[in-house]
């Protein structure tokens, strides 16, 4: 049944092509079309640049996620009830103008009734007074909102709920029936330190050239340190740093006469620089020689103070990134044709790391690889007939398995490979092979180990 349910997925897929996201060129901007015709042997691959092979979770140090991990997270060890669910996390340095301290935030998302959400948080920084939970419970209740006081392990914290109602996308999340939860402690000086150190290797000035120096470290405020990371939603994540700059109004004057940037605001002088998928805004204080800046690493994964561009990678290869989604995608909707990547720590919320649609001899192709299992599904379909069959990679032989029998699976297959004998399975999955050596000058594995950017 679930072969049967991919079969027609397939099918239903390639009707979308004009609804999925941007088109993305070929590598070298020309246009060539998808063989129908391959012969029985695979492509021999040619030498291509060696791809750079993006970090595994085991070897992460100080990335963005790190924030909500035992070693920067207060409430690590909190086993929080069924339905709460951790999306954000925030180091915030202390304000004197506001009267705050340094502070450790936590996001959560909490299902249940919003009486007992304020309960439990209320319990959790010791606030257990009757009376006062009581007013908190009214609190939420007559307001939707309700902020608690207490302490946690032996820090002075605070809670901020708000009643939420499921199905809304928030700007940070996807809301439930419960609330939107805030938890925050204050953080002592040895603490802030580990979040300044985290902060400043998450923090990138590769955009500015050769004009970096002018926003060394020497010029970055440890006062003024802040990050928030977003764990459903990477292009949420921002680090905040400021700079003490000897004249602002010089080095802004440079940096849009010099540099490329992506947008710029001469009213509030203010303006927006790109490095890959790091962007950065900055804002110049010309009166108090103060520059701004929000920085976006849109990979919560890795170190982003360390990244730099790889020779050969998707983006280079013309693939778009969708963060949020967990994929990279390269399309040409002139010829039918679809690749999508989703490697296992990227979020997408599939099953395959690797899907390929397309057409052939009047024939749509859905192929799609799945590293845990090390299975290729192979489906053809014409009309309201289809056929699949599994490539198991690690043996380079196709399962004994037939569906929906070996006659039509012939039948559709051989059509769709164009060939009338040898092994019609084979000459389907070729398909596949000589596009990607075609378009991009190395095999299906080769691509699969690329980076990002």
């Amino acid at each position: 049944m679930k072969r049967l349910l991919m079969t027609v997925c397939c099918f239903i897929l390639l009707l979308s092509f004009a609804c999925s996201p941007a088109l993305s060129k070929v590598a070298d901007g020309s246009e060539t079309e998808l063989k129908t015709t391959v012969p029985s042997n695979s492509p021999t691959p040619r030498t291509t640049p060696e791809p750079t092979v993006e970090p595994t979770p085991d070897a992460l140090v100080m990335a963005p996620v790190d924030l909500t991990l035992k070693e920067y997270n207060p409430f690590f060890d909190v086993q929080f009830p069924t339905g709460y669910t951790i999306y954000g996390a925030r180091f915030d340095s202390a304000d004197a103008n506001k009267g705050t301290k340094d502070y450790y935030g936590l996001y959560l998302t909490a299902e249940g009734i919003p009486s007992e959400i304020v309960k439990y948080c209320a319990t959790l920084l010791g606030a257990t007074d009757e009376t006062i939970l009581t007013g908190f419970v009214q609190s939420i209740e007559n307001e939707g909102f309700v902020e608690i006081s207490g302490t946690f392990d032996g820090n002075s914290a605070r809670a901020q709920l708000k009643c939420t109602v499921a199905g809304y996308d928030y700007e940070q999340c996807t809301d439930v029936d419960g609330c939107r939860v805030e938890l925050m402690v204050d953080a002592n000086e040895d603490q802030a330190k580990l979040y300044h150190n985290l902060i400043l290797a998450n923090y990138s000035l590769a955009m500015l050239g050769d004009l970096a120096d002018q926003l060394g470290p020497e010029t970055i405020r440890s006062d003024m340190l802040c990050i928030f990371v977003n764990t459903q939603k990477p292009d949420k994540t921002a680090v905040y740093v400021t700079h003490d700059v000897k004249d602002a109004a010089t080095l802004l004057n440079e940096i849009t006469t010099t540099l490329q940037t992506s947008w710029y605001d001469e009213a509030s002088a203010s303006l927006g620089i790109a490095y890959a998928m790091q962007q950065v805004k900055y804002s110049f204080d010309i009166a108090n020689n103060l520059v701004y800046a929000t920085f976006s690493p849109n990979d919560n994964n890795t170190s982003a103070g360390d990244f730099q561009k790889s020779a050969v990678s998707f983006i280079s290869l013309g693939f778009d990134s969708y963060p949020n989604d967990g994929l990279c995608i390269y399309k040409e909707d002139q010829n039918q044709l679809e690749i999508a990547i989703a490697k296992p720590n990227w979020g997408h919320n599939e099953e395959w790391n690797v899907e390929f649609l397309g057409t052939s001899n009047g024939c749509f192709l859905g192929m799609w690889y799945t590293e845990a299992t090390g299975l290729f599904h192979i489906s053809v379909n014409k009309g309201d007939e289809g056929a699949t069959a599994e490539y198991i990679v690690a043996e380079n032989k196709f399962a004994s398995d037939v569906y929906p029998d070996e006659e039509t699976q012939q039948r559709l297959f051989s059509e769709a490979a164009g060939v009338s004998e040898g092994d019609y399975r084979a000459a389907v999955f070729a398909i596949f092979e000589q596009m990607v050596m075609q378009r991009f000058g190395m095999t299906w594995q080769e691509l699969y180990a690329l980076p990002i950017w």
